[in-house]
């Protein structure tokens, strides 16, 4: 039977995050550096960081009580040819 825990796909979150992160602070820098800081441009940021910001807390809100031990079935040989098809129930 293959089996991944739940915190394997907490950590592919998390390197998304960075990665976010990393283009965002990137994007944010180079606004600096152009000299390029408009009204538009600071409203345009501000939102992406009150949207950045709400997404991690309902993020944090809604998998604060997951189990992150609990494995995921990926595959389990014996839902292939277990039986008979008169034993399988439907």
């Amino acid at each position: 039977m293959l089996t991944l825990p739940l915190y394997s796909l907490l950590i592919i979150y998390g390197l998304f995050l960075l990665a976010f992160l990393f283009f965002f602070f990137t994007n944010v820098a180079h606004i600096f550096s152009t000299g390029s800081l408009t009204f538009a441009s600071f409203m345009v940021m501000l939102f992406i960081i009150i949207a950045t910001i709400a997404t991690l807390w309902l993020t944090w809100l809604f998998l604060s009580g997951a189990d992150w031990t609990q494995g995921i079935t990926i595959f389990n040989k014996n839902w292939f040819g277990s039986g008979t098809l008169q034993n399988q129930i439907y």
